[in-house]
């Protein structure tokens, strides 16, 4: 029977037979046979150890296998992959792709991600050892990084000195005054460029022995009483020993 005149089939299940000739041989194999057969051929290939440029695929398009250039398949794939819809409002859940040393293929969410970026961050800030010294060079207009809530913003050092000291008065302003003084108050005060501190027997101390040690009182007030102190006067105007004598 010749194959132009055979019927049509208008469905394969493969079982069905086609003749082939096995060494001058006839003999009859079945669709699924050679399908498997096809299969294991394919199978057999030896991997490629490599991927360069021009090296292509196969692909079934509209129902007919074509030969395409790898490069291709690959940029499709990244067309396919930057067309997915962004993300509008990503969480700590969320997985991207990465690879373990560039070898094993594996996911990372965000959270563990961030916080790897946070430590690496960190610990570079923290690692001054090869920073130069900057204490002798330090000017108001130098800059440091701080956070505002979690947004990151650079401030002056000026900035910080002008706000370290409006504090500073402010918390000084809210103190509660002193009721009666005491000979431990303290007072600060600023003896050239360098701060020292002092109490109130101590500043009582200096001022008597400044009063007593008065030669020429006349450029001077005196005491008429002990609670009043007036300016000195041509009609009144004590002996040193008087005002040296109620100074001790």
């Amino acid at each position: 029977m010749k194959i132009s005149e055979a019927t049509p089939d208008g469905t394969v299940t493969g079982v069905e037979l086609i003749p082939v000739s096995d060494a001058g041989a006839p003999k009859s194999v079945t669709i699924n046979q050679v399908k498997q057969f096809t299969i294991d051929q394919i199978e057999a290939i030896a991997a490629g150890g490599s991927v360069a440029t021009g090296n292509g695929v196969f692909v079934l398009q509209s129902g007919v296998l074509k030969p395409v250039d790898i490069d291709l398949v690959l940029q499709r794939a990244i067309d396919t992959i930057w067309d997915k819809a962004a993300e509008a409002s990503p969480d700590a859940a969320d997985v991207l792709a990465l690879k373990d040393g560039g070898v094993t293929e594996k996911t990372i969410t965000l959270a563990t991600l961030a916080t790897y970026i946070r430590t690496t961050i960190e610990a570079a800030i923290l690692d001054i050892s090869d920073l130069a010294d900057g204490t002798s060079g330090f000017a108001s207009t130098d800059l440091l990084l701080v956070t505002q809530g979690t947004t990151a913003k650079k401030i002056q050092a000026s900035s910080i000195h002008a706000a370290t000291l409006a504090s500073l008065a402010a918390h000084v302003v809210a103190k509660d005054a002193v009721g009666s003084a005491a000979d431990g108050d303290v007072f600060y005060v600023v003896r050239g460029s360098t701060p020292y501190k002092m109490t109130a027997a101590q500043m009582w101390a200096y001022v008597a022995a400044k009063v007593a040690a008065l030669t020429d009182i006349s450029a001077y007030s005196w005491f008429l009483d002990e609670s009043t102190m007036s300016s000195n006067s041509a009609t009144k105007v004590p002996s040193q020993r008087s005002v040296k004598a109620y100074v001790n």
